[in-house]
């Protein structure tokens, strides 16, 4: 039941840096959000002001059930398990078959090597929980083990391909998804069997399946192969989505020098490990510190992110400078202190930027942060340096990213025709509905496949919805568009 939102061929960490604002970038992230109501946060975020659908959802099912407990009532003696079985399954489908945003990514089905990482996350736990009544229900009103994993098998992976293939959903194909489908199937019908053992019933048939559904069953794996084939999804392999692993001995190596240039043999590194979750075992690398931490992404070792302090401790463990601080330091001063660290360490950084200053804090009570950015004919460059430094002087965050400023297609559309070619799409509007607070655009470089281009981020503000998109500034191609409600 994963809901994906990809850019296609853009890295995912970089698109998330592009779409900060300067006065963000380098601030420790966030915890994640946890509804004050008790519930799940991927239920929640998923289905947060979706009532409507909530209600059609249980509406249908309870429709369905009741509707197959009068038929089965005249053609079989177990009609409540019956029409049990046909509710959860109307159920399985209503709820994958949805999602609140469509995708404007290709086609692509992520792919999973690590079978086991499923069971320890809480996605892969819902999607058993999804299957469990099917299986349970199933064996009960069928009391035949084969039919039930095969219906429940040729479900999922039906589902799964139908999400990777019509974008229109907002859904992703997962093989964990698929894994722990079977999984939950299967540990319903295992209960079901040990249920009906306990009662002494023995008219349960494990193997049992007839000549004509084999075939139709084939036909149906057939099918799929061809779907997959002519649509043309992509098979995204990774070698994990969410696995935490001891960091290699490569990783450990880079990490350690890049902490030792930013800031010396200043701070002890206590352990390194890597955060796995892109394409091709791509992630992060992280160093903690007793207190802070260092990250860099991996395998590409540009951008490095380090948090050294909290709120309160940034005297303490914040990264000294050489000079002395008065009891009268300002910001003038911690520009000084911020210009000659990005000199020394980040010459990189500096060269024909613009500098600008934001205050951390309402009163600037956790010092200033300093963001270099660089424009060529108006494109915002890919390559941040961020600084923040703290009232004792000290740095606090840190962001680098020395990306070498890109050549990108001359542009030739406008901001004007950016926004008209994004208000134009039909599903835009429906989501608006001419409800729209404010919009800004920026031009800036991306890549894509590997190549360079400009393009628009234009961010919209309306009174139920936020969104951000991305138009290409050559073609007026929509790269892709996420929109999200508003609490």
């Amino acid at each position: 039941m994963a809901q994906h939102i990809k850019l296609p061929a853009i890295p995912t960490a970089k698109i998330l840096d592009l779409c900060a604002p300067p006065n963000s970038v380098g601030h420790t992230a966030a915890e994640p959000t946890i509804d004050p109501t008790g519930e799940s946060p991927l239920l929640y975020a998923v289905f947060r002001g979706h009532a409507g659908f909530i209600a059609f959802a249980i509406t249908l099912a309870i429709l369905c059930t009741t509707a197959g407990y009068a038929i089965a009532r005249q053609r079989t003696r177990r009609p409540i398990f019956c029409a049990l079985f046909i509710g959860s399954t109307v159920g399985i489908v209503t709820l994958t078959l949805w999602g609140p945003v469509p995708s404007t990514s290709p086609p692509m089905c992520t792919v999973n090597r690590d079978l086991w990482e499923p069971f320890f996350t809480e996605q892969g736990l819902l999607n058993a929980a999804m299957y469990a009544p099917m299986g349970f229900f199933g064996a009960l009103a069928t009391r035949r083990v084969l039919f039930v994993v095969g219906l429940g098998t040729l479900l999922t992976v039906t589902i799964e391909t139908t999400q990777g293939a019509l974008r229109v959903l907002g859904r992703g194909c997962d093989t964990s998804d698929v894994v722990m489908n079977t999984a939950g199937l299967c540990v319903g019908i295992l209960i079901a069997v040990l249920m009906l053992a306990v009662r002494q019933i023995d008219d349960v048939r494990f193997l049992a399946v007839t000549r004509r559904e084999s075939y139709a069953a084939l036909g149906v794996f057939a099918t799929l192969v061809m779907t997959f084939s002519l649509v043309g999804i992509t098979p995204d392999v990774v070698n994990g989505t969410l696995a935490v692993k001891q960091a290699s001995g490569a990783q450990q190596q880079a990490i350690e020098s890049a902490v030792h240039e930013y800031f010396g043999d200043h701070y002890e590194i206590k352990s390194v490990q890597f955060f796995s979750g892109g394409p091709g075992g791509s992630g992060t690398v992280m160093a903690a510190f007793p207190t802070g931490f260092v990250e860099m992404n991996w395998p590409d070792k540009e951008k490095l992110t380090a948090s050294l302090t909290t709120s309160t401790d940034e005297l303490s463990n914040g990264y000294p400078l050489d000079d002395p601080v008065s009891d009268t330091f300002d910001e003038s001063d911690a520009r000084r202190l911020a210009s000659r660290y990005a000199k020394k360490h980040a010459a990189w950084g500096t060269a024909d930027s613009h500098v600008s200053v934001f205050p951390v804090g309402k009163r600037a009570e956790l010092g200033w942060m300093f963001s270099w950015r660089r424009y060529r004919a108006g494109v915002l460059m890919p390559m941040r340096l961020d600084i923040q430094i703290g009232p004792s002087g000290r740095i606090s965050q840190l962001t680098a990213d020395p990306v070498p400023d890109p050549t990108v297609p001359a542009v030739s559309i406008s901001r004007d025709q950016a926004l008209d070619a994004l208000f134009t799409t039909i599903r835009f509007k429906e989501i608006f509905q001419d409800t729209v607070a404010t919009k800004t655009a920026e031009l800036m470089a991306v890549s894509e496949h590997g190549q360079w281009r400009a393009v628009w981020r234009i961010s919209v503000s309306g009174e139920e919805k936020n969104a951000l998109a991305y138009v290409d500034a050559t073609s007026r191609k929509i790269w892709t568009y996420s929109v999200t409600p508003i609490r």
